[in-house]
């Protein structure tokens, strides 16, 4: 979702650097309005023509769903494997190749770049397994909102369900397109919606957080962070969830109703008083766009955790990756 300067990058070179004859490339397009469509048809015709790349366009989002796209992605293949490859992502050369001898050596392997010994952050979306054990655990979890841990989640449900991690640890493999958290916010609800946000820090390692949402919507929850944590995250949120509710601007008030209990708080300029609170609104805008991707991060990390403690392997049980796509050929 208005990617196209990423892969304008990437594209051209991971095409021309994957050769075996069974690869393909597909795009699914969701719903950018960056021009994205005008560049596949001008510039790769002849691969759209013998089938090495596949341009298919979602025209039913107004944001973007990390979860959703995929699956959507991997409905529309029928090849017998699928890998996962974010826009900003170079392959490297002889990728397929790579993946091929890899699934050769391990029949039940889930392939992915979580973790690799390099920490390129960007290539963690990285992931192959075969397409029908992609099915068996219901795809991305649809339950997961914004960025962050929809990997980390299909990876150990993969895991759970008797299938071998194999890593993708060859810098050759993990190069990605630099750049900030805008891109990777831009297209998100929260970022779209985010009225104000208030911030206390209690302790070095506490702190209160609380986004104040257009739709009048409220989130609010209690973080603490753990800096010696051997974990995926090194923080945790109180109750393993932000508490949710609405508000509302009375005068120099903000009433708040929580899930089972009003509270009212006075606003002092920057200040929000009241219910032993004092919190300062953030106008630091790279502290919020932070706050923006701590957002969705947070809940998605919890659900995540949630689903390895249960055991919970096939998520999506009404299905996934549902929805009307248009596909784009040239004969």
């Amino acid at each position: 979702m208005n990617r196209l300067h990423h892969l304008e990058q990437t594209l051209p070179e991971n095409i021309a650097g994957n050769n075996q004859d069974t690869t393909r490339f597909l795009i699914l397009d969701y719903n950018s309005t960056d021009g994205l469509q005008e560049y596949i048809l001008k510039t790769f015709p002849k691969e759209l023509m013998h089938g090495k790349l596949e341009y298919h366009r979602y025209a039913h989002a107004k944001y973007f769903s990390h979860s959703h796209s995929r699956n959507l992605a991997a409905t529309l293949t029928n090849t017998p494997y699928i890998c996962n490859l974010d826009a900003d992502n170079f392959t490297g050369p002889q990728f397929d190749e790579f993946l091929q001898e890899k699934f050769s050596q391990h029949p039940r392997a889930v392939i992915s770049a979580l973790s690799n010994s390099f920490q390129v952050y960007g290539a963690f979306g990285r992931m192959a397994t075969r397409r029908e054990h992609f099915n068996e655990v219901g795809g991305y979890d649809e339950g997961f909102e914004g960025y962050g841990f929809e990997d980390y989640d299909l990876v150990s449900r993969l895991e759970q369900n008797g299938h071998e991690k194999v890593l993708i640890d060859e810098e050759a493999h993990l190069r990605t397109v630099s750049h900030d958290n805008n891109d990777r916010v831009a297209r998100e609800w929260t970022q779209d919606q985010l009225a104000t946000l208030y911030r206390q820090q209690v302790t070095d390692n506490m702190q209160v957080l609380l986004y104040l949402f257009k739709d009048h919507s409220m989130h609010y929850g209690i973080v603490n962070e753990d800096f010696a944590a051997g974990v995926h995250y090194r923080y945790s949120l109180a109750g393993n969830r932000w508490q949710k509710g609405t508000w509302k601007e009375s005068g120099e008030d903000i009433l708040i109703r929580f899930e089972g209990f009003d509270a009212k708080f006075e606003k002092e300029g920057p200040y929000l008083t009241g219910n032993n609170h004092n919190m300062k609104v953030e106008s630091d805008a790279e502290k919020l766009q932070e706050a923006v991707l701590f957002h969705t991060n947070m809940a998605n990390c919890c659900r995540y955790l949630q689903n390895k403690e249960r055991n919970k392997i096939r998520v999506n049980e009404n299905g996934f990756g549902q929805g009307k796509t248009e596909s784009f050929f040239i004969h």
